[in-house]
């Protein structure tokens, strides 16, 4: 569906023949970067793994295997733990792009073009070469196009040329795909599309082509890389052995036998559960309007200690009021008389002449200020009506200042946020400017500081509206002989729910910075109001110093004012220089180097293409809300997978142990494929499978890999301990090969039913339910298909010795976890010791009569 609308621009465009004739020529913008993998590489990537792989070939040895020993291909039933992981994981991987690829449709980004001398808006994958755009602030060009005509329009090409100042364009010149449109509107004819840019690669960086880390992920593929080093030589080495001590050299026996030491070593399904639950959080956010663009992005939000939010869309929604409107008078006691004291929000009714005047007549002025009055009102009120660009700020003016004169503009300078200003320049008027009173009123502030810091410190957003009678300076710089005619003050307005997420982070124990262009005092005052603690400690960054040394800075303020866009990314870096977890949030041109950098950047859908394509989370509804489930979701994805991690990794330690250790025992391994199936199905994968999508909204603690590894270690090592001490009672008492798998299954099924009881805590109904269900599963299977299993009646002689060895597996693992917490403890003692001595190490603070002089010196120091 198409917006359109008239236009009185001479500029035409293609009209609806040429547009279909460039159709049929395929010269379309096609994507080039999907926002997902397309099925043929969702089903490729789950099927084809290194492990899949190995599992495949392991099954094909057990099929050998069995042509010679036909009962052997029961073995074969890891296959089926295998297929379904499979098939699961693919399904909601699907379930997951269904979910993306329909949110993606809502936050795809739009362009204007004008065609058949209408003007239209379409999506960026209609545009056809010879198509001419209507481009405007906060764009990002997603073709290469040539500039035709517009005034002081100036892009940002840092992403494919590294540079960060903006490059004002001229008619004649080259606008890059993957540019970002900063201050003006213009128009450009469209020259190369899709794949054939110029710049492709450049503009898939800055549609987040860049891969963030995921601890989980990482962790596990370092796990995966140790195993894949150590299964093939102790395979090798425990088939020699295995085979050296086989009766009558059973080479079938022996085959099966090695592949069931293997295929216990392998963490079969825990990667693809991870895959599983991170693709269950994206559905889950997708349910509460929440698009996410990278997947690691769930697990980075759960695991930020630091969250930096921009003022302007964030904290606020977005949208301003007009609070007041000041006249500059110079024999005024506080040099700006109030020419809307009631506070009123609407603009003036009937005459705005009429208006002013009245306001000038109740606050007694004089001719002089009348004058300076009726030109500030007027002035206002043309400059909002020839900006093109609509932001807050132009909106909320535009609404309250709505009776513009008949004037004739010569020249527009937009607004920028290097520049904080925007300016006209009327023919026979003068010239006119707004913004930023520190950048207008540079050198001369005409005694107005101590009011504008006033109003800056009650919150409202200062404009300074100035005049000259000389034109704009070279380059669109100031003019000379600037006066102030005046000041507007704003407010914005707080985002509902903000006060309680803001308060929910902080519980969390998460720090609050407020990074924002505006002005720090103002910016302060917003905070406060949101509930942002310590917001009375603000920074101006356009005092510091280039080479300043931010990461004295950043933890000694809370909020930073006046920052650039090349700024905020740099206190970002050195938050994460200091190793910090840094969340950004952004809507705006200005933010996207910062939420580029971020380790997970949140955008507003409302805020520009440039912020929704570089960040990994977009808020559909423009609900900072969303946050707090999104870090709801993070948790259970890292606290469920490290539960079920720990399952997996049990049996990985005892197998890699088992595997070496008979190698060198004179015994034959105990254990086949059919049986490690049984254990895994029923004390691993099923359980698994339920733990990791259950809700969990504890706090992540530790290090993911240490904690897993640090769980996991005492039941592998109890029950490869256990395993062979029944393997020498069994050699004693001269037990069979039946009698001897019977034992060893009994002891990992109670060590993994063991494991799963500690994980599941705390025991809620379902986990009860699951528990037992588990019990039922491991009993039924051995009472009643012990032939199928291959294992001996555990109805038997033996019953005595089950007891008292499963009773010593409990001490024993009870002994070993005792031992791991005892020397953590020590550890964690020895850790405290030495920060509690780094502390005291340090020198005191100073003073309240040094603290009030804090800033100037911090800054000082810092450069």
């Amino acid at each position: 569906m198409k917006d359109t609308a008239q236009t009185n621009n001479p500029i035409t465009g293609l009209t609806t023949a040429e547009v279909a004739e460039q159709v049929q020529l395929d010269h379309v913008n096609h994507p080039f970067s999907a926002p997902t993998r397309s099925v043929k590489e969702i089903v490729r990537s789950n099927i084809v793994t290194a492990f899949n792989i190995l599992n495949f070939v392991l099954a094909i040895i057990v099929i050998i295997a069995s042509v010679a020993q036909p009962s052997l291909i029961v073995n074969m039933t890891f296959m089926g733990v295998v297929t379904c992981n499979i098939v699961i994981s693919i399904v909601q991987e699907l379930r997951a792009k269904k979910t993306i690829d329909k949110l993606a449709i809502l936050t795809q980004p739009t362009v204007t073009v004008v065609r058949d001398s209408t003007e239209q808006v379409i999506s960026v994958n209609e545009l056809v070469i010879g198509d001419v755009m209507k481009l405007t602030s906060g764009n990002q060009i997603s073709v290469d196009a040539t500039f035709i005509q517009g005034a002081s329009f100036e892009v940002d090409e840092s992403l494919l040329t590294g540079e960060s100042d903006n490059i004002v364009k001229k008619s004649g010149d080259v606008l890059y795909s993957g540019s970002i449109v900063m201050a003006g509107t213009g128009y450009a004819k469209v020259t190369q599309v899709g794949a054939n840019t110029v710049a492709a690669k450049i503009s898939l960086e800055a549609k987040q082509e860049r891969k963030k880390p995921s601890l989980i992920l990482d962790s596990l593929n370092r796990i995966i890389k140790i195993l894949s080093v150590v299964m093939i030589p102790v395979g090798i080495a425990l088939f020699i052995s295995s085979y050296s001590k086989a009766a009558e050299g059973n080479l079938p026996a022996t085959v099966v036998g090695v592949v069931a030491a293997l295929i216990g070593m392998i963490p079969e399904g825990l990667m693809l559960l991870t895959s599983i639950a991170f693709a269950v959080g994206v559905v889950n956010l997708g349910k509460r309007k929440l698009l996410v663009q990278t997947l690691p992005s769930i697990e980075a939000l759960a695991r930020v200690d630091t969250l930096c939010l921009d003022k302007t869309g964030t904290i606020t929604n977005g949208k301003m009021d007009v609070h007041s409107y000041f006249v500059f008078s110079p024999n005024h006691p506080n040099k700006l008389v109030d020419l809307n004291p009631t506070g009123r929000k609407n603009p003036p009714p009937g005459d705005a002449k009429v208006a002013v005047a009245d306001a000038c007549t109740a606050a007694n002025l004089g001719a002089t200020t009348r004058a300076r009055a009726e030109l500030l009102f007027n002035g206002i009120a043309a400059m909002v009506a020839d900006q093109e660009a609509r932001n807050a700020t132009a909106e909320a003016l535009l609404t309250f200042f709505n009776h513009p004169p008949t004037w004739f503009s010569d020249k527009i300078v937009p607004f920028s946020s290097k520049r904080k200003w925007s300016g006209v320049s009327y023919k026979g008027q003068g010239t006119f400017i707004m913004g930023a009173p520190e950048f207008i009123l540079k050198g001369n502030e005409f005694g107005l500081s101590e009011r504008i810091n006033t109003f800056a410190d009650r919150g409202y957003r200062v404009l300074v509206i100035a005049y000259s009678l000389a034109p704009f300076g070279p380059d669109d710089a100031l003019p000379a002989d600037i006066v102030p005619l005046g000041v507007v003050t704003l407010v914005d307005q707080l985002r509902e729910n903000v006060r309680e997420t803001l308060a929910y982070f902080a519980d969390q124990g998460v720090t609050i910075k407020v990074i924002s262009g505006d002005n720090p005092r103002t910016v302060s005052a917003v905070a406060r109001e949101a509930g942002v603690s310590g917001a009375e400690k603000w920074l101006d960054m356009s005092e510091v110093p280039p080479d300043a040394d931010l990461t004295k800075l950043v933890d000694e303020y809370t909020l930073f004012g006046r920052v650039t866009p090349f700024q905020k990314r740099l206190l970002l870096q050195s938050l994460q220089a200091k190793g910090h977890v840094v969340a950004m949030t952004g809507d705006g041109v200005n933010d996207v180097l910062a939420l580029k950098e971020a380790d997970c950047s949140v955008a507003m859908a409302s805020g520009s293409d440039a912020a929704r394509s570089s960040a990994d989370l977009v808020l559909l509804n423009n609900d900072i809300d969303a946050m707090v489930y999104a870090v709801y979701e993070g948790r259970r994805v890292i606290n469920n997978i490290e539960r079920v991690a720990t399952l997996f990794l049990v049996k990985t330690v005892y197998s890699c142990l088992l595997s070496i250790l008979y190698i060198f025992l004179p015994f034959a391994y105990p254990l086949l494929p059919i049986q490690i199936s049984l254990i895994s199905s029923l004390t691993i994968g099923f359980p698994s499978f339920v733990l990791a999508l259950k809700p969990n909204r504890e706090r992540v603690k530790g290090n993911f890999l240490r904690n897993i590894i640090r769980r996991s270690l005492p039941g592998g090592i109890t029950s490869a301990i256990m395993i062979v001490i029944s393997q020498l009672i069994g050699h004693i008492i001269n037990l069979g090969s039946l009698q001897n798998s019977t034992l060893a299954v009994l002891i990992l099924a109670f060590m993994g039913l063991l494991i799963l009881l500690q994980v599941s805590r705390p025991l809620d109904l379902m986990r009860k339910a699951l528990f037992i269900i588990c019990i039922v599963g491991i009993l039924g299977a051995i009472l009643f298909f012990p032939r199928f299993f291959f294992l001996a009646s555990i109805i038997s002689p033996l019953f005595w010795l089950y007891v008292p060895l499963l009773t010593a597996t409990y001490g024993l693992y009870t002994g070993i976890r005792s031992i791991a917490r005892i020397l953590r403890l020590q550890s964690m003692k020895s850790t405290r010791k030495r920060q509690q001595s780094t502390k005291s190490a340090k020198p005191k603070r100073s003073t309240r009569s040094a603290q009030k002089t804090k800033q100037s010196k911090a800054v000082k120091e810092s450069s």
